[in-house]
């Protein structure tokens, strides 16, 4: 998956643009109408962290779960940054 980010708006697509087209895979948000939480998902061999975002596609209500390890805080931060609102976990 691809997270571009500007300004108050982003996307989440696949990497491969021909996938993203196949599949369905676009989905774009206006960051002050999203809301972001943190997930955990128990697996047998460790947990593993998401980032849930929810928000509208069109008259549709989307939501998406993004796990990197490795570049989860700085998703994070750029969805913050654009204005995406934060919920606490179990609200």
């Amino acid at each position: 998956m691809v997270l571009i980010v500007r300004a108050d708006t982003f996307e989440i697509s696949a990497a491969t643009p021909l996938l993203g087209i196949i599949f369905g895979m676009e989905y774009y948000f206006r960051a002050p109408d999203t809301t972001i939480e943190m997930s955990e998902l128990p697996s047998f061999l460790k947990k593993r962290l998401w980032i849930v975002v929810r928000g509208n596609q069109g008259t549709s209500r989307t939501e998406l779960a993004i796990t990197n390890e490795s570049h989860l805080y700085d998703t994070w931060a750029a969805l913050v940054r654009a204005g995406a609102e934060y919920l606490p976990q179990g609200t």
